[in-house]
């Protein structure tokens, strides 16, 4: 069982603009309103396809989406949650609307959603 203090919702404003959120996507992403410039993900692979919906509802056009650990199979071939990963990099890369890179090394992937007059 996770500790309980994990599954609590933590969010933290800094004076220069930035929100941290350290919690489930479940928990906190439904209930986000704003834009956001600057989406970065490190969440739990049996979340991610859901979490991908509501990141592109969260980020302003032009925003960035960066994402973690999208190659773990290669570190932990037995993680519950792999296919999910691979379902999650499929639509990032086939998703018109995304122009994605995925960063050397191969560890995390970025993903810049341009704004719709840019995408032709």
């Amino acid at each position: 069982m996770r500790d309980s203090r994990r599954r609590r919702s933590c969010a933290r404003d800094t004076p220069n603009g930035f929100v941290f959120f350290a919690a489930r996507g479940a928990d906190v992403l439904p209930g986000l309103d704003a834009p956001y410039d600057l989406i970065f993900s490190d969440g739990d692979p049996e979340e991610m396809r859901l979490d991908l919906e509501r990141f592109l509802r969260l980020l302003r056009p032009g925003g960035l989406l960066v994402s973690a650990n999208l190659f773990l199979a290669q570190f932990v071939p037995d993680l519950s949650g792999i296919g999910q990963i691979a379902e999650y990099r499929q639509r990032l890369l086939g998703d018109g609307r995304l122009l994605t890179a995925i960063v050397p090394g191969g560890l995390g992937l970025s993903v810049v959603r341009p704004d719709r007059d840019e995408i032709k």
